[in-house]
């Protein structure tokens, strides 16, 4: 993970979602990128402080109602951001490595992607 973290968004990674819990025993993520697969350790609601459903919302209202969160964010807390708009995919970690957050995760479900950004600063 430290690995990830040194490189953040210098390389293009995809977190795969299984679809069924059960294949995986305690329900985490895979990180694929390209080096290899890496387990994300699973994150429970109690560790999202806060969490904003934008699906369906087009650009940039994911971004927006993200920056509002972060704002209302404690440092060290995690945001939890849904979204259904493709153009999240490049515009929500472009903003998080330049505000200088930390990009916990991107999870793929079906429909749309979960964020997950831990206020850093």
């Amino acid at each position: 993970m430290k690995d990830i973290k040194e490189k953040s968004l210098s390389l293009i990674f995809t977190i795969c979602h299984f679809s069924s819990r059960e294949s995986l025993n305690d329900g985490c993520a895979l990180l694929c990128h390209n080096r290899g697969i890496h387990k994300l350790k699973k994150m429970s609601k109690e560790e999202i402080s806060i969490s904003i459903d934008a699906r369906g919302s087009y650009c940039p209202g994911p971004m927006i109602e993200l920056i509002k969160a972060i704002r209302q964010a404690e440092v060290g807390e995690v945001v939890e951001l849904l979204s259904s708009e493709e153009g999240s995919l490049s515009d929500i970690p472009a903003w998080i490595e330049k505000a200088k957050h930390e990009l916990v995760a991107i999870i793929k479900e079906d429909g749309y992607n979960r964020f997950l950004v831990r206020k850093k600063r």
